[in-house]
C-alpha cells in the first residue's frame, strides 16, 4: 500500500521540522516558515519542503525533530 512504502522510504531519514531557509542561488533563497529536511542516515539532505507538501508526499513522519520556529541554514 502507499503507506507501507511511504514508512519504508523514511525508515533510514530523519525528519527537522523548522523554519528553513536555503539559497537557491547568488539572488534568491527558500524561505519556508514551516519547512521540513530530511536527512539520510550517512548524512545527506534527501528532500526538503513545505511541511504540509511533505507530509502527503511521505505520511507521517517517523523520526522527527521539530525546533519550531527556530532557524535551519540547509547546507
Amino acid at each position: 500500500t502507499k503507506d507501507k512504502i511511504a514508512r519504508m522510504a523514511q525508515a533510514n531519514l530523519t525528519a527537522f521540522r523548522a523554519h528553513l531557509i536555503s539559497p537557491l542561488s547568488e539572488h534568491s533563497f527558500l524561505d519556508l516558515k514551516d519547512g521540513v529536511m530530511l536527512v539520510s542516515d550517512e548524512g545527506k539532505i534527501v528532500d526538503i519542503g513545505d511541511f504540509q507538501q511533505l507530509s502527503i508526499k511521505y505520511g507521517k513522519f517517523e523520526n522527527l525533530i521539530d525546533y519550531g520556529k527556530k532557524v535551519i541554514i540547509p547546507g
